[in-house]
């Protein structure tokens, strides 16, 4: 999973400074739940930045996982698999909203 967040990481960087997108590669980007209350500036940084990860391809969705924290597939396995889910039954299609 650290492998993954990199290279998305990477990309947002590379797009950026205007290097390009994903493309339409399906993209699911999950967001933790639980903020603090109220939402502190970094929780708001970092979902914002999440949000903006969303952006790299134009096949994305941006989901939160109501209920987890840091650690999702801990914390909301059902999100997790349902996000692959989609994309695998995408089959390369838009991806659904729900």
């Amino acid at each position: 999973m650290l492998r993954i967040h990199s290279l998305a990481l990477a990309a947002r960087h590379a797009k950026d400074r205007g290097y390009g997108t994903l493309g339409s590669i399906p993209l699911v980007v999950i967001a933790r739940g639980n903020m603090a209350s109220p939402s502190s500036q970094d929780d708001l940084t970092w979902r914002a930045r999440q949000e903006k990860l969303a952006t790299l391809s134009s096949n994305s969705l941006f989901l939160v996982a109501n209920n987890s924290g840091h650690v999702i597939p801990l914390d909301r396995p059902d999100v997790v698999a349902d996000a692959v889910r989609r994309i695998l039954q995408s089959g390369g299609a838009k991806l659904a909203e729900r």
